[in-house]
């Protein structure tokens, strides 16, 4: 696409704010599932620099199973486990084991604890 026509694109969008989101508004509710999926799409890469395939490829690669309880995905399917430090994508992992490793904010001591104490009270 030409640079001339891109700029005329953008201008007239920022022109026409509220036809944009009106077309939007009622695209998204005539194709749900297609939303649905454009929405993953920009998330997957957005947030992990990941595509569709990838993810698809990681999910293959651990069997469709969480990579540390080796469980069905559930509900919600495999969460994108990566580092909030760096960024880099870990694995996939099951909704609880996701949010188990959050709430012990990624520390491997605070989990090493929490490991001696669940022996402990046995």
């Amino acid at each position: 696409m030409s640079t001339n026509r891109l700029e005329y694109m953008r201008a007239w969008r920022a022109a026409n704010r509220d036809k944009v989101r009106d077309y939007q508004k009622r695209w998204h509710a005539e194709n749900p599932d297609l939303a649905r999926a454009q929405r993953r799409r920009h998330r997957l890469k957005q947030r992990y620099g990941l595509r569709p395939s990838s993810f698809e490829r990681m999910s293959e690669s651990q069997r469709g199973a969480c990579a540390i309880c080796g469980g069905p995905p559930g509900e919600q399917g495999l969460h994108v486990d990566h580092d909030h430090k760096t960024g880099k994508v870990r694995a996939l992992l099951c909704f609880e084991c996701n949010s188990g490793l959050g709430k012990f904010r990624e520390d491997p001591q605070l989990l090493a604890a929490a490991i001696a104490y669940l022996e402990h009270h046995k």
